[in-house]
């Protein structure tokens, strides 16, 4: 019973091997080609060991022959050669294709590489380090008009000239300084050859990185082209340049007539002041002779004149009177603009000045209700002209009585600020419009005032203030609001510059 069941069990290993067999011929062992036959042959030729070794147990164990059995141990011998030579070959056939497709992969991207390098607008070289060009795209080539040797090997053409336009003694182009790996970028140089002129934008980096300095080691040359660039750029200092000669001949043009136009304004200026002194002189004299004649009138030495007579010679006088301080001040405001006016600077004490002019307003103040007030002073002295001084202040404090209300106040103060003296007067009156505040330093300008307020005047008194200011080399202001008063502020250097 034990040998039929060996010969069961033999049958049932030959059965399996001979199965196996059929499996191995039918595999194809495409991921081993192309060593994929050897393979299935020596994998095939394993399986069909142990089937003769299982036909020969069957025959043995029958008992129906014993003929195979010394064969068996050699035939088993060949199992483990025939399995180590075919896993082997699988491997190597493993090695292979990753090889394969490792290099597959490598030209692809290669090809990709050189087309997209190729279809490139951008000029590209390769550069080595014997100053020879390796490789370039089809740009670089139709750009430089590279030559092509007997050996294919690119060369520079021999008119091909190339001028940095930031640093003449930069050669972005030059095959000796890019063998180094010179570094550049964006260096725009101007390249001729075959007569055709185009800029160029010339970047390059080097391939050796970690080369010692001024060893050769090539580079990696792009470059674009700039030419619309640099003639827009061109154009466009062109213009400016245009701009700028159209607007110097234009101001050229413009200063001649203003010349031209100042002369004239000058000639007008001198031929008004000759007019205004000339009259002036002229109607002082028969001025003159009316207020002495009507004088002599009303003295009664030709003879008695009755109350009417008495009267209108009055009139006649006082007319006069206003005729004559007004020539004398339009006189006064001519000397001061044409610069006439004699700055005699001494040494003033600027409180004496202001109690005079304090002192010889009081009866007029006094008559029409108002108070003026000089607050207290401590010496406060300045180079400059006495008489002028107090011709302004007078002025001031004058106007600023005549425009005060009864029972108001004018307040003269006198003080210093660093290098300057000032003298403010400053009064509760009506107070001045802002629109009118720079107007009422105008000739013959008056502001309009309530009538019964209104004082008589000719309107030159602040002109005649302000011109004289000028000429101390200092300034005279106003600080007005309706309804809150006036100041008036004159500010004077303390030592008198005639500049």
């Amino acid at each position: 019973m034990a040998e039929w069941l060996v010969v069961a069990l033999d049958v049932v290993s030959f059965l399996a091997f001979s199965i196996a067999l059929v499996l191995v011929l039918r595999e194809s062992f495409e991921d081993s080609r192309p060593y994929s036959r050897v393979i299935k042959l020596f994998f095939a030729l394993a399986v069909i060991v142990y089937i003769f070794v299982a036909f020969s147990n069957i025959l043995e164990h029958a008992g129906i022959s014993a003929v195979l059995d010394e064969y068996e141990d050699y035939v088993e011998i060949l199992f483990v050669p025939f399995v180590a030579y075919a896993v082997y070959t699988m491997y190597t056939a493993r090695l292979y294709n990753d090889v394969r497709r490792a290099g597959e992969l490598l030209n692809s991207e290669h090809r990709l590489l050189t087309a997209i390098v190729d279809t490139s607008p951008t000029g590209i070289m390769l550069v080595t380090s014997a100053g020879t060009i390796a490789f370039a795209n089809d740009m670089a080539r139709e750009t430089l008009r590279l030559e092509t040797g007997a050996d294919e090997s690119l060369s520079m053409p021999g008119d091909l000239t190339c001028l940095s336009t930031q640093d003449s003694s930069i050669k972005p182009l030059s095959l000796e300084s890019l063998a180094k790996g010179t570094r550049l970028l964006g260096s725009t140089c101007i390249v001729e050859t075959g007569g055709k002129k185009v800029a160029l934008s010339v970047s390059s980096s080097p391939l050796g990185a970690e080369a010692l300095p001024g060893a050769a080691q090539g580079s990696v040359v792009a470059f674009v082209d700039v030419t619309e660039r640099e003639e827009a750029r061109q154009g466009l200092l062109d213009a400016q340049a245009r701009y700028s000669l159209d607007l110097e001949r234009t101001v050229d043009e413009r200063t001649v007539e203003l010349l031209a136009v100042n002369r004239e304004l000058e000639a007008v200026n001198r031929s008004k002041h000759e007019f205004v002194a000339n009259v002036s002189h002229e109607l002082k004299t028969p001025l003159s002779a009316v207020k002495g004649f009507t004088d002599l009138l009303l003295s009664g030495a030709p003879g008695e004149i009755n109350a009417e007579q008495a009267k209108q010679l009055q009139l006649m006088a006082d007319s006069s009177q206003e005729l004559l301080a007004l020539v004398e001040r339009l006189l006064e405001l001519e000397r001061v603009e044409s610069g006439h006016a004699v700055v005699t600077p001494t040494n003033v004490e600027l409180g004496q000045v202001a109690e005079r002019v304090v002192d010889l307003i009081e009866p007029l103040a006094h008559e029409r209700g108002v108070t003026v007030v000089l607050e207290p002073t401590g010496g406060v002295i300045a180079e400059t002209d006495a008489g002028l001084l107090g011709q302004i202040v007078r002025n001031l404090v004058s106007n600023a009585v005549k425009f005060t209300p009864r029972d108001g106040a004018v307040t003269v103060k006198v003080f210093e600020v660093g290098e300057y003296r000032r003298i403010s007067v400053a009064d509760t009156g009506v107070g001045i419009a802002l629109a009118d505040q720079e107007r009422i330093f105008e000739p013959f300008a008056q502001v309009e005032t309530p009538a019964d307020d209104k004082p008589d005047g000719t309107g030159l008194g602040l002109a005649i203030c302000k011109e004289l200011a000028s000429a101390l080399g200092g300034s005279l202001w106003l600080k007005s609001a309706p309804g809150e008063g006036s100041t008036f502020t004159l500010e004077i250097p303390a030592r008198y510059s005639a500049g």
